[in-house]
C-alpha cells in the first residue's frame, strides 16, 4: 500500500491491476479511494519515480519562467 499512498499524496494517476470478476472480494481493493479502483494496470516503483520526476521538472520549469519574467522586468 505504500506506493499507492505516495501516489495519492502527490496526485499521481494510478492504474491498479484488479480482476474484473473478483474485485468486489478484494479487501485491499475496497480500501482504496474510489478513483483508484477498477483501473487496469499496475503501480510500480519505476512508474512512480518517473511521475515524481516529471512533477519536479514542471516545478523547475515554472520557477525558471518566474525568474525570466522578473529578470525582464528589472532589465526593462
Amino acid at each position: 500500500m505504500g506506493l499507492f499512498l505516495i501516489a495519492e499524496l502527490y496526485r499521481i494517476p494510478v492504474r491498479r491491476h484488479v480482476s474484473r470478476y473478483f474485485s468486489s472480494f478484494d479487501t485491499n481493493h475496497l480500501m482504496l479511494p474510489e478513483y483508484l479502483q477498477g483501473q487496469p494496470g499496475t503501480l510500480t516503483l519505476g512508474y512512480l519515480q518517473e511521475q515524481l520526476a516529471d512533477q519536479v521538472e514542471e516545478i523547475w520549469d515554472r520557477e525558471d519562467a518566474k525568474r525570466s519574467v522578473t529578470h525582464l522586468r528589472r532589465a526593462g
